[in-house]
């Protein structure tokens, strides 16, 4: 069994005794890290609807929704963890992305420069400029 595995367990135990939104949260990570991003978003919306006041926990749904392909709804999950939290460089590096596959490319670019700006990985940056200079270029 994986580690994965083990974590949701661990976390279905914690819930049973507890049922509080940090161990919705870790439960949510690790089906995201399997891949299972329905099941992810279900946690993260049972964390939410207990505490919607930490950023973390619309990133992690946001990156679920981009996952599944559902980019407003991350975009929407991505604004609101902005909102609560305006120094989080990943929330801005994620939704230039879901903003990237929508073809909005201005709105992109302008949050790869805020990502920039807060600090966000340099090569991953590159990357993402990359990608938008060869789209406008194809577009």
């Amino acid at each position: 069994m994986g580690e994965y595995d083990k974590a949701i367990r661990d976390f279905d135990k914690a819930i049973q005794i507890r049922p509080y939104p940090a161990a919705y949260s870790g439960r949510g990570r690790a089906y995201s890290f399997k891949g299972e991003y329905g099941r992810a978003i279900e946690d993260f919306d049972d964390a939410i609807s207990s505490y919607s006041g930490h950023a973390q926990t619309y990133v992690d749904r946001g990156y679920a929704y981009y996952m599944k392909s559902e980019y407003n709804k991350a975009i929407e999950d991505y604004d609101t963890a902005i909102g609560l939290d305006d120094n989080n460089a990943y929330s801005y590096y994620s939704r230039g992305w879901a903003h990237l596959l929508q073809g909005n490319m201005l709105k992109a670019q302008s949050d790869f420069n805020k990502a920039h700006e807060l600090g966000y990985d340099k090569d991953e940056i590159e990357a993402a400029f990359a990608e938008l200079k060869k789209l406008e270029e194809n577009g």
